[in-house]
């Protein structure tokens, strides 16, 4: 049951990453027919205006679209996130809390994830 669970979780997480705009979407596609996560797809890869009125594409999406000659070093930058992002997320959830099932299912698929990477390391 916990290996089912699993994988659909994975289902949904690769469905909402794969809901990133594609070029030909952004470019063909009039801003008030896109919904929301496109939308801001799109503003991110400087394809359509920002608030201000300018299109550039953001920092962040640069960040990760961008080829990298060391993935060692990449991949570190986006541990120190994830631990970033981990912490203030363990400072904030009270025991007892009750959190929505969508929170949860990232969280257990981050750790589940994230201990598949080290078991492939640690076994190489």
């Amino acid at each position: 049951m916990e290996r089912k669970v699993r994988s659909l979780i994975r289902e949904t997480i690769r469905d909402v990453l794969a809901e990133k705009a594609s070029e030909e979407y952004c470019k063909n596609t009039d801003v008030e027919d896109m919904g929301f996560t496109q939308r801001a797809s799109c503003k991110a890869q400087g394809y359509i205006e920002r608030s201000d009125g300018k299109k550039k594409k953001s920092d962040k999406y640069e960040s990760i679209t961008e080829a990298h000659d060391d993935d060692g070093e990449y991949a570190k930058a986006k541990l120190r996130e994830v631990n970033k992002f981990s912490l203030m997320l363990y400072r904030r959830i009270r025991d007892g809390q009750d959190l929505p099932e969508w929170m949860m299912e990232k969280i257990i698929t981050a750790s589940n994830d994230l201990n598949e990477c080290f078991q492939y390391l640690d076994n190489n």
